[in-house]
């Protein structure tokens, strides 16, 4: 690259495009700076392509992702709607909230008497 003053020459004023504004300085650029410019912007924008193809398909992925996620919630709301409108029939059904009551009574049952037979494993333990 060749530098000369900007200054006292009548091409220099009407050409300012190649004025550096800090040093009041004309600039020449050879092929070869030039050539070196267009290869590395060549380097950058393929680059660019390469992140934004792995965005693409990152994007693509994550939408996958999702809409599996989507299926899946989906589903599993309609199996809650069906066992909702199930334990409202049987609730319905039977008289007043009898056949839930002796479910809650089953499963509390069941409840004391494991931790009792811990409590008792526990308590032999001790003695051996």
């Amino acid at each position: 690259m060749s530098w000369k003053h900007g200054h006292g020459n009548r091409d220099n004023l009407n050409n300012r495009s190649n004025m550096d504004p800090e040093s009041g300085l004309m600039f020449r650029r050879s092929d070869e700076d030039l050539d070196g410019e267009i290869e590395s912007l060549r380097g950058k924008i393929t680059l660019l392509k390469s992140v934004s193809s792995n965005i693409g398909e990152e994007v693509s992925m994550r939408n996958k992702i999702i809409s599996d996620l989507e299926n899946t919630i989906s589903k599993a709301q309609s199996a809650l709607k069906g066992s909702m409108r199930t334990l409202n029939k049987m609730y319905k059904e039977g008289s007043s909230a009898n056949h839930m009551t002796v479910i809650v009574v089953f499963v509390f049952c069941i409840f004391l008497l494991v931790y009792f037979w811990m409590r008792a494993n526990r308590f032999i333990g001790y003695l051996k």
